[in-house]
């Protein structure tokens, strides 16, 4: 490799980790402006419980099909333990913006953050 191989590769990365960077900040200013404080969580078609997102705290379910643990925290929800076969539901992103969602559907279980975001991003467009 040339020297100015390595020198376009590094501006590149500098590049790349800097427009990341900038996107995660104007996330999270999003969503600390954003009304987004409650979640609701369905079991079996019927409201469960509705939570601050706020209010750090675990929420368990218990249903006849299994069992679904939730964490709260830093204004977000996500679902950390639960006794499916696929494991679908622990493995998805924590929910933080209006309209993200977490789904078990072997337990029926979806959690689903209410509320609107002025400002915030939901596309990119060139």
């Amino acid at each position: 490799m040339k020297k100015t191989d390595i020198i376009l590769i590094v501006v590149l990365a500098v590049v790349a980790l800097g427009s990341l960077g900038i996107m995660r900040l104007l996330q999270a200013r999003a969503a600390e402006s954003a009304d987004v404080i409650e979640a609701e969580i369905v079991v079996e078609g019927e409201l469960f419980k509705t939570v601050n997102l706020s209010e750090p705290q675990v929420i368990e379910i218990r249903t006849e099909k299994g069992y679904n643990f939730l964490k709260i925290e830093n204004g977000q929800i996500l679902m950390f333990e639960a006794d499916c076969r696929d494991q679908i539901c622990v493995n998805t992103v924590p929910a933080v913006q209006p309209g993200d969602t977490i789904v078990c559907l072997p337990h029926e279980v979806v959690v689903q953050i209410k509320g609107s975001s002025e400002g915030g991003l939901d596309a990119i467009a060139q």
